[in-house]
Formats: C-alpha cells, sequence, structure tokens
C-alpha cells in the first residue's frame, strides 16, 4: 500500500534535515520587512492621490483661482497698452498680482497679441456676426459671451479691463459682497441715460421688451462726472461678474435678439450716439433683470475712473490722487499728469510706460 504524505511534510523535513534555518529566519525577517515598508509605500501613495484629488476638486469649486481679468485688443497701440496693464496687474494687484489673464483678439488681419503671448493664459481670435461690427462694441458683447462660457467653473470673479486700464492697487472691492453676481461702476456721463422721474423714452423701451425688464424693477444710480440720478445704467471700461450666473452670455443673447429685428436695427443705427452706447444699454438692462438690486455690488469711485475726464466742467466729485484711485482708465497716458503722482509710481511710469 502506497503512503500519501502531505506536499508539506516533505518541504518540513527537508528544511529540519539540512543546516537553513538561519537563512529561512534571515528570509523571513527581510520579507516582515518588505512587507511594512509596502505598506507605507501604499499609504504615502493614497495620501498623495487624495491630496490630488482634493486640489482638482478646489480648483473646479473655484476656490483655486478667485479672480480672472480678460483684455481685448483691436490694433497694435491696444496691444501696447495691454501689454502696460499687464505690467501693472502684476505689480500693484495684490494677491490679484498672479491672477490669470486671457487676451482676445478682436481682429486677427490687424493685430495678433505676439508680444503678449507669454504674458497670458490664453489668446482667443474672435469671431462675431459681421453685419453687428457697425455698432461699435459689439467685438466687446460677443467677447465677454465666449470667455465667461470658458470660465465659468474655473474662477469665482471675470474681470473685464479696457487697454487703457492701469491697476494702482489691489482691486479687494470686487469680492466684498459674496452674494453679488456682479461689480460695477455707473456710468460717468448720462449720455442716452434716462432720468429717474421721466417717462422712459423710446430707446429704452425696446431693450426692456428684449431683456424682459419690469419698469417696476429699475433702480436708479447717480452719473459719476455729471452727478445725473438716471435709471440704472453701468459703465463698461471696467466690469465684474460671477461667471457661474451667466450674465455675460444672457447679455449676448439679448443684444443679438434686438439688434437681429429689422425695426430695431434701423432705429439703433439712425443716431450715433444710439449705437455707439447700445452694447452698454442693453447690459445694464440684463443685469436689472437678471440679479435685482441686491445682486449688484457698486463699486467705489476708484474703480473705472475716467482720467480722461478730469477736466470736464461740472466733474465735483473727481479724486486727484493716484494713492486713492484702484484701476483707473487713463484715456491716454498723458492724463496721468493730471493728478498726484507718488515718486515710486512716478519712476514705475517712466520705466515702463515707453
Amino acid at each position: 500500500m502506497l503512503l500519501i504524505l502531505p506536499y508539506n511534510f516533505f518541504i518540513f523535513n527537508f528544511f529540519n534535515s539540512t543546516n537553513l534555518n538561519p537563512i529561512i529566519e534571515l528570509s523571513i525577517r527581510k520579507v516582515g520587512h518588505l512587507k511594512k515598508i509596502s505598506k507605507l509605500f501604499v499609504f504615502i501613495l493614497v495620501l498623495l492621490t487624495a491630496k490630488s484629488l482634493s486640489f482638482s476638486q478646489q480648483k473646479s469649486d473655484n476656490s483655486g483661482c478667485p479672480m480672472t481679468f480678460m483684455i481685448m485688443i483691436s490694433s497694435p497701440n491696444e496691444e501696447k497698452a495691454a501689454g502696460f496693464l499687464i505690467k501693472s496687474l502684476r505689480t500693484y494687484g495684490g494677491v490679484y498680482s498672479s491672477a490669470p489673464v486671457i487676451l482676445v483678439i478682436s481682429d486677427s488681419t490687424k493685430v495678433q497679441g505676439k508680444t503678449l503671448t507669454n504674458e497670458v493664459e490664453k489668446i482667443i481670435n474672435l469671431k462675431i456676426d459681421e453685419r453687428l461690427r457697425q455698432f461699435p462694441f459689439t467685438d466687446k458683447v460677443y467677447a465677454c459671451a465666449e470667455v465667461e462660457q470658458m470660465v465659468a467653473d474655473k474662477t469665482d470673479w471675470l474681470v473685464w479691463l479696457n487697454p487703457d486700464v492701469l491697476i494702482l492697487a489691489p482691486p479687494t472691492a470686487i469680492t466684498a459682497d459674496k452674494d453679488a453676481w456682479a461689480s460695477l461702476r455707473p456710468v460717468h456721463i448720462q449720455n442716452v441715460g434716462c432720468y429717474a422721474d421721466a417717462p422712459v423714452p423710446e430707446y429704452w423701451k425696446r431693450i426692456y421688451k428684449v431683456t424682459g425688464l419690469d419698469t417696476d424693477k429699475v433702480w436708479t444710480v447717480n452719473s459719476l462726472v455729471d452727478n445725473k440720478k438716471i435709471r440704472g445704467y453701468f459703465n463698461s471700461g471696467f466690469m465684474a461678474f460671477n461667471p457661474a450666473k451667466g450674465i455675460l452670455r444672457e447679455w449676448k443673447n439679448a443684444y443679438v435678439k434686438l439688434l437681429s429685428d429689422t425695426a430695431n436695427y434701423s432705429f439703433y443705427t439712425s443716431d450715433q450716439n444710439f449705437a455707439i452706447f447700445c452694447h452698454q444699454a442693453v447690459l445694464s438692462s440684463v443685469v436689472m433683470a437678471k440679479t435685482g438690486k441686491q445682486g449688484v455690488n457698486i463699486l467705489p469711485a476708484s474703480y473705472g475712473y475716467p482720467l480722461g475726464l478730469q477736466d470736464q466742467e461740472g466733474f465735483i466729485n473727481k479724486i486727484d490722487s493716484a494713492s486713492n484711485l484702484v484701476a483707473v482708465i487713463t484715456g491716454g497716458y498723458g492724463n496721468l499728469k493730471k493728478i498726484k503722482i507718488s515718486d515710486s509710481l512716478k519712476s514705475w511710469l517712466e520705466t515702463n510706460i515707453k
């Protein structure tokens, strides 16, 4: 009768019949250490992965990029000005000095933005309805909508800057109201704005109708330079929006809808001022219709300050020192001579504005 013994019996007896015990014990100890090292390695790997996922989640929740700036250029001079603007942001932007900047090219046949390639996060070549180019700021409307769509889930605030803006201090007031959808300034001068106590003119009636704004929900603001109390009308040279709310995309939709109507197109091209300020009027109406008064953070006058109007007759609320300004719309760098400038800022301007 054949006796069949387990395999491990022979192995056990083999090792016991030889002088290999010390080697086996040493190997077992090494394996034990390797297991401990492997466990430690896996723990570290899991920890790093978790932190990486956490960081990615933070960025998708907008906490990684609280503010993004955008600039649009349409000529070599504006490209040069945008370069100065970016330098001023990097120098005086404080906590926002390293914020991403997106550059929009309005017409690539006139300018390409090549000198700014290394200064911006992204360059976009804009495409718009050529029929609407007759309106001077159609490109701004389209640019804002496109960039808003791009950064809607990547940043808390999208800030539009005219290329001739200079940042002179951190623009912290933009985020002062955590519940606001927009941070804006009233217009500088009344222009096509309508008085608060006067009947709504046809210019605004058509816009209110397209944007669905009830006249009872319109509130008033005071224009900066001529200090007129007018129905809500906001400046678009310096403005900031929470891109997740979609206000800028709605601006484009309303603007295109308004001017796609033949009668409206004829009406708004019948007067030069009608055409020039149409974009701004539509934006103002969309803001009031979508956000309500509580959704707008009215910025101090030091934001988007119109230095080109410094000598305007009747301008009683003027700011006369650069130390009291955050973002100035220069209207030409020669206008900086109209305000007091510190020696350090003067030195920076002489070094960088060439």
